[in-house]
């Protein structure tokens, strides 16, 4: 059956592997590996990871207390220890192991399933409680380390003990780190800054290649400079002076002119692009008041620019719809 449950058989006795196999798989478990020693039990407890394991004291090499202590080390499985009335003073080392349950050799078949039964029972038990207690270390350690952070950030920032709060809360909340994990980085920035806070003035500047670079690049520019000051002589250093005022002066008048003024106009000649398509007849072009397009004014007829004295801003065309015409119109207007 597919939801088997997979068991290991830990046993140096042939005789009571198959016996203890036999039983097993006619209750529906599904045997998934047999050892003769403790070492092979350690290995093939990795390799399957059973859901169960029976595990036999006296083995060749590696016994099966040690073996069952070695596997719950390394990845805790539900044991049952097969032991003989002369081995009881062991149960005691066995439990220690982490051994939770154990049966009396040769195992009779009426005390094998409430052994497994009472074992997975305790396993399960036991990891609940383990998850539980490990809960509990997580909750007190934030809230330990939580308490200490509210404490910097109420003295450091002048705030009360329920905003300090609210303020880890919300960088947890905003950055999806737990609370925990705000709180430690508080602590470990208030750690930096009272260690670094005495040796301020005596911390050595930090430079970046980036900075080596512009440092050398400015120092050869100053070099440069200098350089070619001393080639020249006193005329033409004097004029090259004169001629930076006076380019200071025609920067500072280029910008005292004002602003020109923005001329808009209307086209229906150009490539396609998207969906601004030409309308294949000239758009009508209206006055519009401080660029209001809701509310357009008088129709505006085609001229040409009157800003030019002497050049008459009306466009005499006979056909204001005829593209032809109007290039026409503009063509005798520039030629004139």
């Amino acid at each position: 059956m597919a939801d088997a449950m997979r068991i290991l058989i830990a046993d140096d006795e042939t005789v009571i592997r198959m016996g203890l196999r036999t039983m097993l798989e006619e209750h529906g478990y599904k045997v998934v590996g047999e050892a003769s020693d403790g070492e092979q039990a350690v290995t093939l407890a990795g390799k399957t990871t059973p859901d169960l394991i029976f595990m036999d004291i006296k083995m060749p090499g590696l016994d099966g207390i040690a073996a069952a202590s070695t596997i719950m080390t390394r990845a805790p499985r539900p044991i049952i220890l097969l032991t003989a009335w002369s081995e009881r003073d062991l149960v005691q080392r066995a439990q220690e192991a982490g051994v939770l349950a154990y049966l009396v050799k040769p195992v009779r078949e009426a005390e094998l399933i409430p052994a497994i039964e009472i074992a997975m029972a305790r396993f399960q038990e036991l990891r609940t409680l383990q998850q539980e207690v490990g809960t509990l270390k997580d909750t007190l350690e934030t809230r330990k380390l939580v308490e200490r952070a509210k404490g910097i950030l109420m003295k450091r920032e002048g705030v009360d003990e329920q905003e300090a709060f609210l303020r880890i809360q919300r960088q947890s909340r905003n950055t999806r780190t737990p609370m925990r994990e705000i709180a430690r980085a508080i602590l470990v920035s208030d750690e930096l800054k009272r260690h670094s806070a005495p040796h301020t003035a005596e911390r050595p500047e930090v430079r970046t290649e980036r900075d080596e670079i512009k440092a050398e690049t400015d120092k050869l520019e100053a070099d440069r400079a200098n350089q070619v000051q001393a080639l020249l002589d006193d005329t033409i250093r004097s004029e090259l002076a004169d001629t930076r005022d006076r380019l200071v002066h025609v920067n500072q008048d280029i910008d005292a002119l004002p602003k020109p003024q923005m001329v808009y106009a209307a086209a229906d000649d150009f490539a396609p692009s998207g969906s601004f398509l030409p309308p294949g007849t000239p758009r009508p072009i209206h006055l519009l008041k401080r660029g209001d397009v809701k509310r357009p004014g008088p129709l505006m007829s085609p001229a040409a620019l009157n800003c030019v004295p002497g050049l008459a801003g009306d466009l005499p065309i006979t056909e204001p719809k005829d593209e032809g015409s109007r290039r026409a119109a503009l063509a005798k207007w520039i030629t004139d």
